[in-house]
């Protein structure tokens, strides 16, 4: 707890986080998320280059990988055109998809910091939303610009968040429509397993595009870095705060990276030794922090 606090402790503060702190940052608008980004991790806004975007879509079947479309304005997620996120994936009980910046935008972006030789990371909000269910998550693409590696951070441990809104249907699906034809999913740990390889496998097939005009930048499985699934946002029982903090915890782990420049695993494994206490601490007193900074 000691490191994380010689970093991070200077953007804390020591009130309780109440419902109108928590709501101003969990409602967020783009703009305002990357107003706050650019200026804690030092990078330059995406809404300042030539935005074009790109669907992506995968099958939870039979895990196939298609590049749908191109477009020059997405229309995506948020109250109107220019309060978009402009990577989100979005999940049904028969396709995951990916709408993002296209490779040439996104290697735009990214080149805009490779000047910076102090820089490492360069790192993205990614939105996970199920319109069906009305349930949106937060997460984070850390690219590590040195390296050419890409990461999804998800503050909740694992890509586990479409789990339970999707099993039962897609459950029913394979013992019906699929059995026999496709996979045939038999446990919900196995399919599971398949929600969280699947996130892995869209984002894989998004980076072997950049390969396509001879960049190289590859994705680590989230299983590979996080092996043991080590959480961000775990607020345990406490009735003081609540639950839900996966915007902050994804600003705070982005901002944590960006000042230390760990390697990511050693980066993540730092959470790994702090009490339950010790997380409450910190998620209570950056949210009031980012509450106060920038409301």
């Amino acid at each position: 707890m000691d490191y994380i606090l010689s970093n991070i402790g200077g953007f804390m503060e020591e009130n309780i986080c109440d419902e109108k702190n928590k709501k101003f940052i969990i409602t967020m608008s783009y703009p305002q998320y990357e107003r706050i980004i650019s200026f804690l991790y030092s990078q330059k806004p995406a809404t300042e280059i030539e935005q074009s975007f790109s669907l992506f879509k995968i099958s939870i079947y039979n895990e196939k990988f298609e590049h749908v479309q191109e477009a020059d304005i997405y229309t995506g997620i948020g109250t109107g055109i220019d309060d978009n996120f402009h990577s989100v994936i979005q999940a049904t009980d028969q396709h995951i998809t990916l709408h993002t910046l296209n490779v040439l935008s996104m290697v735009e972006y990214i080149s805009y910091h490779y000047d910076n030789s102090d820089r490492r990371y360069l790192c993205y909000p990614l939105l996970f939303n199920a319109e069906s269910k009305n349930a949106s998550h937060q997460t984070t693409v850390v690219i590590d610009i040195i390296n050419n590696k890409a990461y999804l951070v998800d503050p909740n441990g694992s890509l586990s968040y479409f789990n339970n809104m999707f099993s039962a249907s897609i459950a029913n699906q394979n013992k019906t429509k699929y059995n026999d034809k496709e996979k045939n999913y038999s446990s919900y740990s196995e399919l599971e397993h398949n929600f969280n390889h699947l996130i892995d496998g869209l984002m894989d097939g998004y980076f072997k595009e950049f390969k396509k005009i001879g960049i190289n930048i590859d994705y680590v499985p989230h299983s590979q870095w996080n092996p043991n699934n080590i959480q961000l946002n775990d607020t345990g029982d406490s009735s003081e705060i609540g639950h839900g903090f996966c915007v902050a915890t994804s600003i705070l782990f982005g901002h944590f990276l960006c000042l230390t420049k760990l390697d990511i695993n050693d980066a993540i494994n730092k959470f790994k030794c702090i009490t339950s206490n010790e997380r409450l601490y910190l998620i209570n007193g950056y949210s009031c922090w980012l509450y106060q900074t920038f409301k």
